[in-house]
């Protein structure tokens, strides 16, 4: 990941919190295989069961990361 522009205001702490959230979850075979079907396609959204669903749905629907050309 590489930042696309300016800052993202706590980013850093939305970040964090996910990582601890995805590491209480109980989704874990359900997220890599949902993961590994998304690195070939470009998901809209979350999958319904994840814990940070609406976090990782607002950034499929509006990168604030993206990597460079």
């Amino acid at each position: 990941m590489e930042p696309a522009g300016a800052p993202v205001p706590r980013f850093g702490h939305m970040l964090a919190s996910a990582f601890h959230t995805c590491k209480s979850c109980q989704s874990v075979t359900e997220c890599k295989e949902w993961l590994s079907a998304a690195s070939a396609k470009s998901p809209t959204e979350a999958p319904h069961y994840c814990l940070n669903g609406e976090l990782l749905s607002e950034f499929l629907a509006e990168p604030l990361m993206k990597k460079e050309p």
